[in-house]
């Protein structure tokens, strides 16, 4: 299922759940992370991706990044956030279309921005239980991507993929306008 949100003047989002956006990452590197989770779960693999195209303080901000989960009998979650340096082919149906030239992949500078939001969601993990996480789907824009977008990304991610099904408009949303983490890790370009 994908869905289309506005939220505000200033903010475009398309979602996806249970199939992902055509924006497979090359996974030539990755970043690895293990993560104890309490109780095992069996449960149903899922997918969840999220666009976004934010209009915030005279910048726009962009990025795409999805993720799949295998649950699997296990007291850990492991994550993996593939990334590649090398600039993928372009997005063509991007929300930033004509704003920047968007391409599919994750460039390396992002990567740590994702696995610091996973380290603050431990609520969202425990709800997922053990099992692989791969953040491997993934958008951003030569111009208007930064690590905030994808720390933010990342939450948002988080939350959609431990959800209970089915979501409506109004939950997507909710998520979507959550708060983020009072603190976010300090990246390259600064804290949000």
């Amino acid at each position: 299922m994908t869905k289309e949100v506005r939220i505000g003047s200033g903010l475009r989002a398309r979602i996806w759940l249970d199939q992902p956006p055509g924006a497979q990452s090359a996974c030539t590197q990755s970043l690895q992370q293990r993560h104890r989770v309490e109780g095992a779960r069996a449960g149903m693999p899922r997918t969840a991706a999220i666009e976004i195209l934010w209009f915030t303080g005279g910048r726009t901000l962009y990025g795409l990044l999805g993720a799949t989960f295998i649950p699997q009998q296990s007291s850990e979650l492991n994550v993996t956030v593939c990334y590649d340096e090398a600039l993928g082919p372009e997005f063509e149906r991007s929300l930033a279309c004509g704003d920047d030239d968007c391409r599919i992949g994750l460039l390396p500078e992002f990567a740590p921005a994702i696995t610091a939001a996973v380290s603050l969601h431990p609520d969202a993990l425990a709800e997922l239980g053990g099992g692989e996480l791969r953040f491997d789907h993934a958008v951003h824009g030569r111009v208007s991507s930064a690590s905030a977008i994808f720390q933010r990304l990342t939450s948002i991610v988080l939350r959609l993929l431990a959800a209970p099904p089915p979501l409506d408009d109004e939950a997507i949303a909710s998520m979507i306008r959550h708060p983020w983490p009072e603190r976010l890790t300090p990246t390259a370009e600064g804290s949000s």
